[in-house]
């Protein structure tokens, strides 16, 4: 069977059905922008951007939960455990996502990076390569937090053809604002269901075959 792929608009799964592996990717084409008196962006710089926030999107995404697979599909047989890749994309053309990163000056703060799901529009800096202390509405602060794979989660919808996505977990009444330790709250680890959509749509390409997170 080789290959079965799903195209949902957010990105692209693959499926690899000869070795196991689930592919999750991202195209992004950048829109390089700085701050007043900044000089622009060098090929070199922008290159370097891209490099370091895709490392860090795969070492907090991939392999991060286990994934099981049952059911009557031989896939499932063959397959009980898969592993789930996650990884960006530097295109030139209009991709899934369209990423305006902001080049600040010497000595500025980094303004609030968000994701408008809506408009596929991913909003970043050149300082949130830079790992910080970050807090939550429950008063716990932490340090080494990385920006872009929490906002990456920000990318991915709440569920299969949800029109909103996963969202923020650090806020005041979110029933995750306990789990500090949450990539979407002010921790690094990916929960299962930050997996919800990635799963559901797995669950619609292999007939008699089911993917769950552990």
């Amino acid at each position: 069977m080789g290959h079965v792929v799903r195209r949902p608009g957010w990105g692209v799964i693959d499926l690899n059905t000869e070795t196991g592996d689930v592919f999750v990717q991202e195209d992004w084409q950048y829109v390089w922008l700085v701050q007043p008196g900044v000089i622009a962006w060098t090929l070199r710089e922008r290159r370097a951007f891209h490099r370091t926030a895709d490392a860090h999107i795969w070492r907090r995404w991939s392999n991060r939960r286990q994934v099981v697979t049952s059911g009557s599909h031989h896939f499932a047989a063959r397959f009980p455990r898969v592993r789930v890749n996650f990884d960006i994309r530097w295109v030139t053309r209009p991709g899934h996502w369209t990423v305006h990163v902001t080049k600040i000056r010497p000595g500025a703060a980094s303004p609030r990076s968000y994701v408008d799901f809506a408009a596929r529009a991913i909003h970043l800096d050149s300082l949130d390569l830079i790992p910080h202390r970050v807090g939550n509405d429950a008063g716990v602060s932490r340090p080494g937090f990385r920006t872009v794979p929490h906002e990456f989660g920000h990318t991915l919808p709440d569920r299969r053809g949800s029109a909103s996505p996963i969202d923020d977990e650090y806020d005041t009444g979110d029933p995750h604002l306990g789990d500090t330790d949450s990539l979407m709250n002010i921790g690094q680890q990916v929960r299962a269901r930050h997996l919800t959509a990635v799963l559901d749509e797995l669950n619609t390409m292999l007939h008699g075959c089911t993917f769950a997170a552990l």
